[in-house]
């Protein structure tokens, strides 16, 4: 039986349906090693995978993250029903988001000015540059971000906690948001403090609900885990103690211009891109000025303007910035941007839709397809970026552009995975590689990529290394330039390549390349770093 729903509702399914296709299509296309937070949490989600089948609750607890447990949960359930594969995790995960983010983007937009608006605030949440791009990998704050659109949905449709179920199940989700990240609790503060203010302190029920679910499914890893939230929170200050350095562009002082400004110049030229964050800046401009009404004053609009205005305040006030902590934001920003299209005479409206339109397409052409020319090596989600991890362009005023963070266009050249399996069919069980040349900074060739590639390949990462000899079942990997004429078993674009180097019977090591076999003559195995281990993965 088909839902009786509205056409705005039925355009904002399509949009799903649209998003999670073309985000089945990227996957398909890419080649590209995982790095950086998307290869350690998608090595996580693996890792969580066997601590659920094994019902092993304190592995979950004590795993060594700096994040609570929640989103790496998911990632574990969704590898158990897909399988340990990136594909089928990150497609798991937007089944799961993108669904979610949607409806609860539709169902505040509704609220706020209609139907229509809702479909709007859709578009504008699917089309963000950063979400998009974030969902083509497995990452944390994209469940985070989609727990707190659900945060923000439930919570007002709850009328200040007057509806006890509802404020029953606002509880969850923030208690869920809560166990995702730790920084979750910076994009409900505003919205509750003004929900409070306006009449939710007299509905004790519902408020006394909504907060002790909330403590009960959120609290436990920070009551485990206080001790390293202390670390956490001290490395952050002063750059050093976490796993990879905090840069310094993303730690400005507190009374300083830059930290200022540090939030507008990440929504601007990472969140969202210009096109959209006009839309955004002319609906937070018309609602505030619309809150001289006496109905706008009595609707939901005070309460977003708040949540957005606190979690603006509390983000410039914690120490450590990054990019994509400006996503979770989007549920606020993709509302309020966009409900003012909906109050414009008939000929206006189509026009801002229109534009609204050619932003989204934009944005999807360039972070899903790549259109536009080469793209950099170093985005800012790598540890070598030109600014630091996860620091925005601040010297320009980014109009369009087919690169954000992490990933861009799908990477067709570098198959590793594919080497890797070849090489399990050929009897490799154990590999390992320089770790000298094979950084976090690394794109192509990284450490926690590789394991996570090892792993869905059925081959594991060695954490010993035999110098001088490669053991039986083993195999080196090499990545070094690869000039024209010479034949890697892989080949980048950007002139590197990898060679595989297994033990000869004789001594030494010879290369061998899935579907090629065995190449040239016997070699000394190359020296490599004197290091025990060849990847710092729990």
């Amino acid at each position: 039986m088909v839902p009786s729903w509205s056409a705005s509702a039925w355009c904002a399914a399509a949009l799903v349906a649209v998003f999670v296709l073309l985000t089945l299509w990227w996957l398909t296309q890419d080649h590209a090693v995982p790095y950086g937070d998307a290869a350690e949490e998608l090595w996580a989600a693996f890792r969580f995978r066997d601590y659920t089948l094994h019902a092993d609750v304190g592995a979950i607890f004590d795993y060594p993250a700096y994040y609570p447990p929640y989103g790496l949960l998911l990632g574990g359930l969704i590898a158990i029903v897909g399988g340990v594969g990136r594909n089928a995790v990150v497609l798991g995960a937007n089944l799961v988001c993108v669904p979610l983010l949607a409806l609860a983007c539709y169902r505040v937009g509704r609220r706020v000015a209609g139907a229509t608006a809702g479909a709007l605030a859709v578009a504008f949440a699917l089309g963000a540059p950063l979400l998009i791009e974030q969902l083509h990998v497995f990452i944390i704050d994209t469940f985070e971000a989609t727990m707190v659109a659900v945060s923000v949905w439930l919570i007002l449709a709850s009328e200040r906690f007057s509806r006890v179920g509802v404020a029953a199940l606002a509880g969850l989700a923030i208690g869920i948001g809560t166990g995702t990240k730790e920084q979750f609790p910076l994009y409900v503060t505003g919205l509750i403090v003004v929900v409070l203010a306006r009449g939710g302190w007299r509905n004790m029920r519902g408020l006394a609900l909504f907060a002790g679910l909330a403590l009960l499914l959120g609290a436990p890893w920070y009551v485990h885990k206080h001790d390293v939230l202390g670390k956490i929170y001290s490395a952050s200050r002063t750059g050093e103690g976490l796993l990879f350095p905090v840069p310094p562009l993303a730690r400005p002082p507190l009374l300083s211009a830059a930290n200022v400004e540090w939030y507008g110049w990440a929504t601007l030229n990472g969140l969202l891109f210009a096109p959209l964050a006009l839309f955004a800046f002319v609906g937070v401009a018309v609602a505030l000025a619309r809150l001289r009404r006496p109905e706008v004053r009595a609707s939901v609009v005070p309460e977003l303007l708040g949540g957005l205005g606190g979690a603006w305040l509390l983000l410039t006030i914690l120490t450590h910035k990054d990019m994509r902590y400006a996503l979770p934001m989007i549920v606020y920003l993709a509302v309020l941007g966009t409900a003012w299209i909906a109050l414009l005479p008939r000929a206006w409206r189509t026009v801002a839709g229109g534009g609204l339109a050619a932003a989204v397409v934009a944005t999807t052409l360039g972070m899903t397809f790549g259109v536009g020319g080469p793209i950099p090596e170093r985005l800012p989600g790598n540890l070598g970026a030109a600014l630091g991890v996860g620091v925005p362009p601040r010297d320009r005023v980014v109009v369009y552009a087919n690169h954000d963070y992490l990933v861009s266009g799908p990477r067709r050249d570098g198959d590793v995975l594919a080497l890797l399996r070849g090489l399990h069919r050929a009897g490799v069980r154990t590999i390992y590689w320089d770790p000298a040349v094979a950084g976090p900074e690394h794109g192509d060739f990284n450490g926690a990529g590789l394991s996570v590639l090892g792993r869905m390949a059925g081959i594991s990462v060695a954490s010993r290394i035999a110098f001088g000899v490669i053991l039986p079942g083993y195999a080196l990997l090499m990545y070094q330039p690869a000039p024209p004429g010479t034949r890697p078993c892989v080949r980048f674009d950007s002139g590197m390549g990898v060679w595989a180097l297994l033990p000869h019977a004789g001594g030494g090591a010879v290369s061998y390349c899935p579907g090629r076999g065995t190449t040239g003559t016997p070699i000394p195995v190359p020296a490599i770093s004197q290091q025990a281990g060849a990847t710092n993965l729990p």
